[in-house]
């Protein structure tokens, strides 16, 4: 990859505004003005859906609730279906599709086929994806083949699992990850050539400063104790592994078009300064901000502008605030290694690698696996053979991992 993600143009992120289709007679939305962007949400129940529809009532004057989705749990974006008027929601199990028609006959309700033509077809500005898991990749790349959209992306596993298929549209991708957006604030107007490390922060989760021995008995009440953030199941206890910034520094690799060589990771505790860029020159450039997943969600869905948000001002160093940075403890926290392991490799690797991630975390917060096994799965399985193979395309990758994910369970829980 020859180009830096941050260095093309800004006319070509920011999308042009029109106005929606009419609609006739539909209850679930009005006529609106052009200047509103069309948004579409997807993973509406979690944590980051639920604060981008928080957002999207803030900003009203500034954009339109195109479209929403959940997997199951429509009762959670019910409230905001109420206020926001969208013009569908999609339900992508069937099983809880079904319910919901039951139990909501007047919403104009879709499956997951049907939103993936809408991704893909209907006018729309910004695609926030949120959703949890692999199964995020394939509302990307729907999203992406919409040549108007623009995707804000919080799904990590849509790069670690087809950063090789999204790469060609990176330059209408926007990461919503604090990191990642930290690094692309960082990075516009700088030229490639200057950049000679990326530096991605992490708090050091709940177990900083432990060892390994410490870590044998720790329970999954423990690992969901995240400092900081507060965040979903999976993700809390993958901050705990480390494994979230393994995902990070793969991310990065396929945003931002640089080797994992030239993509660190400091401790940083504190968690205000949520990344940082090292220049040839030896100058660095930091974005900092309160932890609040709010301020890089907004600053996706106005980019390239800035919206006035009162809540998001922080004034650190005048109330006695400072910053510390430390390396990680790559011995006790191998998870990083798997990560540049899984680059090196290419191909499947980084995608078996996340599923055999989900599967363990799966498996200790079930308590079927300790803390310690999820490093132990993790490590053989970057030593499969699979890992070096090269899928031709996103369904032949798919079909492979989830072959691999049963592999994982077959040869650690027998099942």
């Amino acid at each position: 990859m020859e180009e830096c993600y941050l260095c093309y143009e800004v006319g070509a992120l920011a999308q042009g505004l029109r106005a929606p289709a009419s609609h006739a007679g539909g209850r679930w939305f009005e006529s609106i003005t052009p200047h509103l962007r069309r948004v579409v949400v997807l993973g509406g129940s979690g944590s980051i859906g639920q604060q981008t529809l928080s957002l999207l009532s803030t900003f009203s004057q500034e954009y339109r609730l195109v479209g929403v989705s959940v997997h199951r749990q429509l009762e959670k974006v019910y409230p905001w279906i109420e206020r926001l008027h969208p013009e569908w929601i999609a339900v992508t199990d069937e099983e809880g599709l079904h319910s919901a028609r039951t139990t909501y006959p007047h919403l104009p309700l879709i499956d997951q086929s049907a939103l993936y033509e809408k991704l893909a077809t209907e006018r729309i500005d910004i695609v926030v994806n949120g959703i949890v898991g692999s199964a995020g990749f394939w509302a990307s790349w729907y999203a992406l083949q919409n040549p108007a959209a623009q995707l804000a992306l919080a799904n990590k596993e849509s790069l670690v699992f087809g950063g090789k298929w999204l790469e060609p549209f990176r330059n209408r991708i926007i990461p919503v990850d604090s990191e990642h957006s930290a690094l692309f604030q960082c990075l516009i107007g700088e030229p490639p050539e200057s950049i000679e490390k990326l530096i991605l922060t992490a708090s050091g989760g709940p177990f900083r400063g432990k060892k390994a021995g410490e870590l044998a008995e720790i329970t999954p009440a423990q690992a969901l104790a995240h400092p900081v953030w507060r965040m979903g199941a999976r993700i809390t206890v993958d901050s705990a592994t480390l494994m979230n910034k393994a995902l990070e520094l793969i991310e990065a690799h396929w945003l931002f078009g640089l080797s994992a060589e030239q993509i660190e990771v400091w401790v940083h505790p504190q968690c205000i300064v949520h990344s940082m860029v090292l220049f040839r020159d030896g100058a660095m450039k930091a974005q900092l901000s309160s932890p609040d997943m709010r301020l890089p969600i907004l600053y996706a869905l106005s980019y390239p502008r800035r919206l006035a948000f009162s809540e998001g001002r922080w004034q650190p160093f005048l109330n006695g605030h400072t910053l510390s940075f430390e390396p990680v403890d790559e011995e006790t926290f191998p998870t990083l290694g798997y990560a540049r392991e899984a680059l090196r490799r290419g191909g499947a690797a980084p995608a078996l690698l996340n599923a055999a991630d989900e599967v363990a975390v799966e498996a200790f917060l079930e308590g079927r696996i300790g803390f310690l096994d999820i490093f132990r799965w993790l490590e053989w399985s970057l030593v499969q053979p699979e890992t070096l193979t090269s899928p031709s395309s996103p369904q032949e990758l798919e079909a492979l991992e989830k072959d691999f994910r049963q592999k994982v369970r077959s040869h650690f829980l027998g099942v």
